[in-house]
């Protein structure tokens, strides 16, 4: 998928960032807006975590992960 931009974004300050599936697809939303839906695929593993792209700066909060 790739990068799409959304004025769901917050420029300055903080965004909450949330995936779901329901049914087959993978929903994903910021700060509550639903900004895609996938076809979901099969994961395997028992690790969680994001990328940071080189040239950007990211941050982490906490995870909270329901599997």
């Amino acid at each position: 998928m790739d990068w799409q931009a959304s004025e769901a974004i917050y420029r300055d300050g903080w965004n909450e960032v949330e995936f779901e599936q329901t049914g087959n697809y993978w929903m994903g939303y910021i700060n509550g807006v639903k900004v895609f839906e996938i076809p979901a695929k099969s994961i395997n593993g028992n690790k969680i975590g994001y990328i940071v792209l080189a040239g950007t700066t990211g941050y982490a909060d906490y995870l909270t992960v329901q599997w």
